[in-house]
């Protein structure tokens, strides 16, 4: 029995080190916790969704290598791409998506990464998305979709990103992206809906 907490104390430690390391960036840190014996998908895969959402390329990539689950999800059902998309890190998307990341996964609350990066304002990441794939047209439970989200809040680049979503769709209340400029106050982006 002594010997099983020895081990699990060994093991905590080297996946608390293992944590501290990627929030720091520690690459060559991270790369000998690992080969230690650091559990890359301890915690739920923590790891890679702070590594993602900092946009740490070098981070990612070893812990993707290492085996790091690219779809696990933290308690609001967000994975680490749709981190990545929050937080507008384009450079760490096509690793995620080349190590087999759902593009178009939901949240709890029905968001994908597409749309979170549109609410956001985060074009480059659209344009990572839509290069790999991403559905710009998928709609949350409400019927929204990236290209509303964009509108609400008044994200010209991001709007531009997602030419040729479809500008027609409506949501469950019967509102379009043009519209929801409109109710928003976005009058700057409402000629580029209305092309």
């Amino acid at each position: 029995l002594l010997a099983i907490i020895g081990i699990e104390d060994e093991q905590t430690k080297l996946n608390n080190a293992l944590e501290a390391s990627v929030h720091g960036n520690k690459i060559d840190d991270v790369k000998k916790l690992i080969k230690k014996g650091a559990d890359v998908n301890a915690k739920g895969s923590r790891n890679l969704m702070t590594a993602a959402e900092r946009g740490y390329v070098d981070v990612v990539n070893t812990l993707i290598e290492n085996r790091a689950d690219v779809n696990a999800k933290n308690e609001e059902g967000r994975t680490a791409l749709m981190l990545a998309a929050i937080y507008g890190k384009d450079t760490v998307i096509p690793a995620l998506v080349k190590a087999g990341a759902l593009i178009d996964d939901q949240d709890n609350t029905g968001l994908t990464a597409s749309m979170f990066a549109a609410e956001h304002g985060h074009a480059k990441v659209i344009e990572a998305l839509k290069g790999a794939g991403a559905n710009t047209d998928a709609q949350d439970p409400g019927g929204r979709t990236a290209l509303m989200f964009a509108a609400m809040r008044g994200h010209a680049e991001a709007i531009e990103a997602l030419k040729g979503a479809n500008m027609n769709v409506k949501d469950n209340q019967g509102i379009s992206a043009l519209m929801f400029a409109a109710i928003n106050g976005q009058d700057k982006v409402i000629p580029a809906l209305v092309k």
